[in-house]
């Protein structure tokens, strides 16, 4: 918590008509997951977003993919997307992921997971392999 005293952050409430949503605790370079295909603000399923920007009404997503910029009405991000703390190999494919990562049950991955795991990021360093 004591990054949070030092940013600037808003919390977004949880969104009352979707028990599916959740509060989230918005700020600058928080790693979004979208939950939605919405072919109107071209959002995909599982596309991953950095926060750049916000103020009280809306925020500034950039993709970790194409770079593209949008600004998400903040009522509207209970509903179109998760915080991406976490991901699936899955997710991340066509990702390079410049922070250190952990990966989770590596002995139960068979070898294409493991080089998917390995091989999204840009520094060896940065790759954490937890025996769990």
């Amino acid at each position: 918590m004591e990054r949070y005293k030092k940013e600037k952050y808003i919390t977004i409430e949880k969104n009352k008509h979707n028990s599916q949503s959740q509060e989230i605790l918005l700020y600058k370079d928080l790693p979004l997951i979208c939950k939605v295909t919405d072919e109107t603000s071209t959002l995909n399923n599982n596309e991953q977003f950095i926060v750049k920007s916000f103020d009280e009404n809306q925020t500034i997503i950039k993709s970790t993919i194409d770079q593209r910029e949008l600004t998400i009405e903040n009522n509207e991000i209970n509903k179109q997307f998760y915080p991406a703390y976490c991901i699936t190999i899955h997710a991340s494919q066509g990702c390079t992921i410049k922070e250190p990562y952990t990966i989770h049950q590596f002995y139960r991955l068979n070898n294409h997971l493991r080089y998917v795991a390995l091989s999204r990021s840009n520094l060896y360093e940065n790759i954490h392999i937890f025996k769990d």
